[in-house]
């Protein structure tokens, strides 16, 4: 059973289609390293914090609208065992900001 975003890239942009969610995070992507950014990138949408780890695959993506400012964080801090960590920096305001986290941590 193939698990990964690859063949559901169509579902995801009707997805986002339909809704127009600002922000948009996905966990257990499963992507290789080498699927470009390009091949899931949909429209009118950024694409941060693809995992860059040496992991076989890619575990998260964080989408977000392009006309939001928004940076990645540093994820995955040491010591959290399993957990697979995300956060975002979203940029309200000249004097504000707000930060985004997902989680997930695997069964086993």
């Amino acid at each position: 059973m193939n698990v990964s975003i690859n063949n559901k890239v169509y579902d995801l942009h009707a997805n986002l289609s339909q809704y127009s969610p600002e922000i948009v995070l996905l966990t257990e992507t499963w992507l290789k390293p080498d699927i470009s950014s390009n091949e899931i990138l949909a429209p009118g949408y950024n694409m941060l914090c693809k995992d860059p780890t040496s992991k076989k695959e890619v575990m998260k993506l964080f989408f977000s609208k392009k006309h939001l400012l928004v940076e990645c964080l540093d994820n995955n801090p040491p010591n959290l065992g399993n957990a697979d960590i995300i956060t975002v920096s979203l940029k309200l305001n000249s004097r504000k900001s707000i930060n985004i986290t997902g989680c997930y941590i695997p069964p086993w």
